[in-house]
């Protein structure tokens, strides 16, 4: 982070991810005091979200009420082809180009672009 303009943290839709974004956004807050003043949250990605759960909704809707950041649009969900996808060594877009999984990540990447940070 010390070399970078801007950084995007993944935040899975749980309890104790929630607990420790505070602590990870004092890190980047201290990197940015001491070390690199232009670091900036482009946002916060929401990811491992299960829609079957009201406990992913509500840490979902939690997210988007409480912080001060940027939350994406796109949603990473828990698919098993997220998980076989690093299992072969492939990016999911690769992997498997036509699921609903490679289809948020592209989703995820024009939404940065059309932040104009890419």
């Amino acid at each position: 982070m010390v070399a970078a303009n801007n950084v995007i943290i993944p935040v899975q839709t749980q309890y104790y991810a929630m607990k420790g974004l505070n602590n990870l956004v004092k890190v980047i807050n201290m990197i940015r005091m001491k070390l690199n003043r232009d670091l900036k949250i482009l946002g916060l990605l929401p990811t491992f979200f299960d829609s079957r759960t009201n406990l992913a909704k509500d840490m979902l809707d939690e997210l988007r009420v409480v912080g001060d950041h940027h939350v994406f649009t796109s949603i990473i969900k828990s698919t098993v082809k997220l998980g076989e996808a690093p299992l072969v060594g492939r990016p999911i877009t690769s992997y498997a180009g036509a699921s609903e999984a490679a289809r948020t990540y592209r989703s995820l990447a024009k939404e940065v672009i059309d932040l104009g940070q890419a």
